[in-house]
């Protein structure tokens, strides 16, 4: 899952730098902090280190020619090849190692078990420039001109070419049963970038075709690689296999040898003048140099939060490690229903919901709305968006019930943010409108208060032909007063009764006969059923 570069071209050098391009971030990047540790200190050289978890593998030069030692982080390092001939171009995949043999006649892969300590061939050459994730080693082939792609499955054996073509088929990378690889129509001629699954033999071509493409990498479903721009400018690519988005981080200058691990891309980068090491977060965009110490720091590889380069900033070329960590906006919303419960129609109820930012780097929230709209909720007062909420840090979004008619009302707060797994997030509001009534006694006291009033308005008056009329209205009178009386002695069934009878002398049905007639009278029976319904009758 990895691409080496040979350590005296990385010496050469060719001018790197960087910035963020195509492709949009959001507004708050991630927060990228970690802690720089150097793994070796032999006064011999140390590069081109690979790393699978906590193992490093790197070359040494210490007995005069190039070797292959690997050490687990924390842990003493172990040589794995004693000839005097070179030995280099490794990787690394759990507790398999496995690296180029150029003993003469012929360069051959071998693995190494760190477990078991046995050594391998596993190749019949020639052959160089392994790869290995799990039980499949890919590697070259062949010589400079007439190169291909060939692979060998460590648990059954079997060698197998993956692109045996005309063309010539370089770098190769491998995840799981795929294979990513540099290929040219003729030697010389700009790169692409093409990939072939081993379990189902699909071959597939990547890069866009613009620029030259070279020095793959690959895990999981992200493919990443160099591409060399028409301007001769070297810029890093992320390719998502799942949705066939290809970005390019184009920085100023240039940047090369990606590799990736998860979603996070390291790379080598000279934007300074001299070689450092930089990441990029693939969700967040966030770009952020982690090695920049004065000299170089190169040949990058990354294994899970875990980024090791080689450094001469101790004086002579040594293996560093970069352990990182990721932190990104992460929103929490409490609560995620609210019932205001029963608000009396004409007044208002509030409450407040929080939003909170329980990470490590700063949460933008861009919007707060409620819908549907013309409900009785409302923000107020609304708050000033976009608005950023450093860790650990709160906003409170105030909401307000305004019930206008009596019921259950029902609304949903919708509040996005840059949030990468949570960007919009629903709270559901509930309220009821009611009309709280006073005790029975009371509503009996202002039902005749009412009364009284209406017929000195001359908005409610007897109904019956000559001095009936006003007999009948003083009787109905009577029964509203009648039933208060009850209401004061317990006989709640026998007030209900009441009631009954007095609503119906104002209900306008011809029978029985009303005793009451004008435009309050129509008031006056809503209010005998309001003291119906606090006391409950049936």
């Amino acid at each position: 899952m990895r691409r080496r570069a040979s350590f005296l071209a990385i010496m050469a050098g060719v001018a790197v730098t960087v910035g963020i391009g195509a492709g949009s971030s959001p507004a708050t990047p991630a927060v990228i902090t970690g802690t720089t540790t150097q793994l070796t200190t032999d006064p011999a050289v140390q590069f081109d280190p690979s790393i699978s978890g906590n193992v490093v593998v790197y070359t040494d030069e210490r007995n005069g020619n190039q070797d292959v030692y690997f050490r687990q982080v924390g842990g003493s390092e172990t040589q794995i090849t004693t000839s005097t001939s070179p030995q280099r171009l490794h990787d690394v995949s759990g507790s398999t190692i496995v690296y180029t043999d150029l003993t003469p006649p012929i360069n051959r892969i071998h693995a190494y078990d760190i477990v078991t300590g046995s050594d391998v061939a596993v190749s019949t050459g020639p052959d160089q420039n392994a790869r290995i994730d799990g039980s499949v080693v890919a590697y070259e082939r062949g010589n400079s001109g007439a190169t291909d792609i060939w692979s060998t499955n460590l648990a059954t054996g079997v060698e197998q070419a993956v692109a045996a073509t005309a063309a010539v088929e370089v770098n190769p990378s491998v995840d799981g049963s795929r294979v990513v690889f540099e290929r040219h129509a003729v030697l010389g001629a700009p790169g692409e970038i093409a990939m072939v699954d081993l379990a189902t033999g699909q071959k597939t071509t990547l890069s866009s075709g613009t620029g030259e493409a070279r020095r793959p990498d690959i895990d999981g479903d992200l493919v990443v690689w160099d591409v060399v721009t028409t301007s001769g400018e070297t810029d890093i690519v992320v390719h998502n296999l799942v949705t066939g988005v290809t970005t390019v981080v184009a920085q100023p200058g240039n940047q090369r040898l990606a590799h990736v691990s998860g979603d996070v891309v390291s790379f080598d980068d000279d934007a300074s003048g001299s070689p450092d090491i930089g990441l990029y977060h693939v969700p967040t965009g966030t770009v952020q140099l982690i090695a920049t110490e004065p000299g170089f720091e190169f040949l990058n590889d990354i294994s899970g939060n875990r980024i090791v380069y080689a450094s001469n900033q101790a004086g002579n070329i040594d293996i560093w490690a970069y352990d990182f960590t990721v932190q990104m906006p992460e929103i929490a919303i409490a609560p995620l229903d609210v019932d205001f419960g029963d608000v009396n129609v004409g007044t208002t109820g509030t409450t407040i919901v929080t939003v909170s930012n329980v990470a490590g780097a700063p949460l933008t929230v861009s919007g707060a709305g409620l819908a549907p709209s013309g409900t009785p909720f409302a923000l107020t007062p609304a708050p000033t968006l976009p608005a950023t909420i450093a860790p650990g840090a709160t906003l409170d979004v105030p909401i307000a019930f305004s019930p206008t008619a009596t019921g259950l009302r029902t609304a949903t707060l919708t509040i996005t943010s840059d949030d990468l797994d949570e960007g919009t997030v629903q709270v559901t509001l509930a309220g009821r409108g009611v009309t709280s009534q006073p005790p029975p006694g009371q509503q009996i006291a202002d039902l005749l208060a009412f009364f009284d009033s209406s017929v000195t308005a001359g908005t409610l008056k007897g109904n019956g032909p000559g001095s009936s009329a006003q007999g009948r209205l003083k009787a109905l009178h009577n029964m509203i007063e009648a039933a208060g009386d009850l209401i004061r002695r317990g006989l709640v069934v026998d007030a209900c009764q009441q009631l009954a009878d007095a609503r119906g002398r104002a209900d306008g049905q011809p029978q029985p006969p009303d005793f009451v007639q004008g435009s309050a009278a129509t008031e006056l029976r809503q209010r005998i059923e309001a003291v119906r319904a606090t006391l409950g009758c049936a």
